[in-house]
């Protein structure tokens, strides 16, 4: 009963890693930890008091990681390619370390043959846990480099190719349920080896579901960024020359006036037309700036949120000194956390007589420096702390949720903080990465 009962903390243990990783870190925050601690502690009694058989324990486990799995992330897709990838290591992960070690000794024991001595129960224990922290450390690379967890959330066409993916599942679930029942029988073997082969084709067929998506999605977003980038640049090339051209008769106009000593034609020349060159100019200066971020869906992101500004007449600078050309943090998030701050910006500044809107990105060595700031129209009664609070908002009921999702997202990093504060007039936004 003892190896038993360390066997199977070990698989909730190592179960509870891979979770982590499927629902990118929501099974982490401590309400969920209760829930994943109060189901499998309940399953365990009702083991322990014998209402739930050994050999329904495994397909107990199985529906219990569904319906967390499923509450967690409220997604289908995730939970069923969460479910195969896992229910399919584990047995082969066990058939490579117990039932080897089982087939090699050829002595009597009882399914899923852990009744071994200590020193050698340990050692494949210990062996056991070495290949899922393998896998898991492999996953939550490729997890987090490819921000799989948001393209799945977002995967629109799931429809019909669910009863698949459950029919891959059930499979696994039937084969695994037999076992309990005919280790001793003649066709054990047979069974054995369907199960096997069964958890090979699952495993691979959910790993190239989440490749073919993944590599589908950032295909797209890579064509759709190249398309509206190079959009942008035609556009923006098009207000430079035309700019050029009225520059020129600028100064032919300023010639005319200069030569009949006409200075008082001159002011009214200036206010009426080369003030709004003016601002011409510093739109310019803006989207030279721009260039200097490489990665182009961060730039994509502000010029939109710039040519917003500039269509509700929302003065609004961009100050960007170095090329910004990597990210230590996944670009997913990032997006989100600056569109956040852009946002609440423009919305705010919809209600100030005078807005006013600054952004500024600094790449250093070390560190990357975000700061996006507007005018407010009061900076009374604003208590910054209140921000990040869920559901706070200046704007009425049922808003407040960016700068709360903000605060989470930049947390959940581990490299870097946001800084909100109010000084004089101006609301600040600094977030600070660590590279």
């Amino acid at each position: 009963m003892r190896n038993q009962l360390v066997y199977a903390g070990g698989v909730i243990f190592v179960n509870y890693l891979y979770m982590i990783v499927f629902s990118n870190k929501i099974a982490l925050t401590g309400k969920n930890v209760l829930k994943y601690l109060g189901a499998f502690t309940l399953l365990a009694g009702l083991f322990m008091l014998s209402l739930v058989t050994p050999g329904l324990l495994g397909p107990m486990f199985v529906l219990v990681n569904l319906l967390l799995m499923y509450q967690f992330t409220r997604n289908q897709l995730i939970t069923v390619l969460f479910s195969l990838f896992t229910y399919s290591m584990y047995h082969i992960i066990w058939f490579v370390t117990f039932y080897k070690y089982y087939r090699s000794l050829r002595v009597p024991m009882a399914y899923p043959f852990l009744d071994l001595d200590t020193t050698h129960f340990f050692l494949l224990f210990f062996q056991m846990l070495s290949f899922h922290l393998l896998i898991f450390g492999l996953t939550a690379y490729f997890m987090r480099k490819y921000e799989i967890y948001m393209i799945l959330q977002h995967y629109q066409t799931f429809g019909k190719k669910r009863y698949l993916y459950l029919l891959f599942f059930v499979f696994l679930f039937v084969i695994s349920f037999l076992l309990f029942y005919l280790w001793e029988k003649d066709q054990f073997t047979i069974i054995l080896t369907l199960l096997l082969l069964a958890c090979s084709v699952s495993l691979l067929f959910s790993v190239l579901v989440i490749f073919f998506i993944t590599k589908n999605k950032l295909l797209n977003d890579r064509l759709v960024t190249e398309i509206t980038h190079g959009l942008n640049l035609e556009q923006e090339n098009d207000k430079v020359q035309l700019f050029k051209h009225d520059y020129r008769n600028i100064l032919m106009t300023l010639e005319i006036f200069i030569e009949n000593d006409d200075m008082e034609g001159l002011k009214k020349y200036y206010y009426q037309y080369l003030q709004r060159s003016k601002e011409e100019l510093k739109r310019e200066k803006v989207y030279i700036d721009l260039r200097n971020i490489q990665i182009l869906p961060l730039r994509g992101l502000v010029e939109n949120k710039v040519q917003m500004a500039s269509e509700k007449n929302i003065p609004i600078t961009v100050t960007i000194p170095e090329p910004v050309t990597q990210l230590s943090v996944p670009l997913i998030d990032l997006v989100r956390c600056l569109g956040i701050l852009l946002d609440n910006a423009l919305e705010e500044s919809f209600q100030v007589a005078d807005p006013k809107i600054e952004v500024s990105i600094h790449q250093g060595a070390n560190t990357l420096e975000i700061v996006v700031s507007n005018k407010v129209q009061s900076q009374k009664n604003l208590v910054v702390e209140k921000f990040i609070g869920e559901n706070f908002s200046t704007k009425g009921a049922g808003r407040g949720k960016g700068l709360y999702s903000l605060n989470k997202l930049v947390d959940s990093w581990g490299k870097g903080y946001i800084d909100l504060y109010v000084e004089e007039g101006y609301f600040y936004g600094r977030l600070m990465i660590n590279n």
